[in-house]
């Protein structure tokens, strides 16, 4: 199997034991508390509002960046559409 996709042996146990990174870590915690602030708003803080909130608990952190974790996550803000 390891042939058929040009690995070598070695490459690929030293692919499994290898440790996440510090840069894939903080991005896991910060989908949570994307996924945490997100279900508190009752689904309907979009990327700027939640950007505000993480800001407020101390992650330096841009809109972009949180709108790109949101799409990850597959979460959009629901809008109300106010009558009159």
């Amino acid at each position: 199997m390891l042939n058929i996709l040009g690995v070598s042996t070695s490459g690929f146990y030293d692919y499994l034991k290898r440790e996440s990174s510090k840069q894939s870590l903080r991005k896991r915690d910060i989908k949570v508390q994307i996924q945490i602030k997100y279900n508190e708003s009752k689904q309907i803080y979009g990327a700027p509002k939640i950007t505000e909130k993480l800001k407020d608990t101390g992650v330096k952190i841009a809109v972009k960046t949180v709108s790109n974790y949101m799409r990850e996550l597959d979460i959009r803000a629901i809008y109300i559409a106010l009558n009159g």
